[in-house]
């Protein structure tokens, strides 16, 4: 009998975890105190309110997004970080800030500046097992409302997706993710809360002390 073993390419993925509590009430008090500065001009999403966060203290990233750096790096063999560079650099979050996505709002495929870049779903107002049986949707060979997509190219050189289907079981996920890895969100038809989200970026700050 042959003895067939299977075998994939090195390639970079993602990062998923459950947030604590801790965490989300730091992120929700982070909304409550948020700036008053509109992001919207500076984002690709087709969203009326996204809006400037304050990470006070650097309290998020040292926390958080630290520790996923560090995780990212290990288990993907610092595959997606710029080799260009001639001196060491240390890590800073750009920008950081909340989407208040309502029905019908969408963030078309695009990507992030930086290196890494994070959403977490913070409140999920809708089902995509109730979405998928909307009308317009229910016939579809590839059901999108109530979901966020990650596209990528395969072996094959084939345009792939992974795609997370959105309910509030998905509140207080976070996705720490390459940010030149193009994404997508749906939209929602089912509910008229607002779907809310926080993202942001990780650069290479060369003016910070490694």
């Amino acid at each position: 009998m042959l003895n067939l073993e299977p075998k994939l390419f090195p390639n970079v993925g993602w990062l998923e975890t459950k947030l604590p509590p801790k965490v989300l009430t730091f992120l929700n008090k982070c909304i409550k105190n948020k700036t008053s500065k509109c992001f919207n001009k500076h984002l690709a999403g087709n969203i009326y309110n996204s809006v400037l966060l304050e990470d006070k203290n650097e309290w998020f990233f040292k926390n958080v997004l630290t520790p996923c750096i560090l995780k990212y790096i290990d288990v993907f063999s610092n595959r997606s970080i710029p080799k260009l560079l001639t001196k060491d650099c240390t890590y800073s979050m750009s920008k950081f800030w909340v989407n208040f996505q309502k029905k019908y709002e969408f963030n078309p495929v695009h990507d992030h500046s930086g290196v890494f870049s994070f959403v977490v779903w913070m409140k999920i107002p809708t089902s995509y097992k109730k979405e998928k049986n909307l009308p317009f949707v229910k016939g579809s060979n590839l059901p999108s409302a109530s979901t966020f997509h990650f596209h990528y190219t395969n072996a094959l050189g084939q345009g792939s997706t992974h795609y997370y289907k959105l309910d509030p079981s998905y509140e207080g996920t976070m996705l720490f993710f390459p940010s030149q890895l193009q994404h997508q969100v749906y939209p929602f038809y089912t509910s008229d809360k607002n779907r809310v989200s926080i993202s942001g970026n990780v650069c290479l700050d060369p003016d910070k002390p490694v």
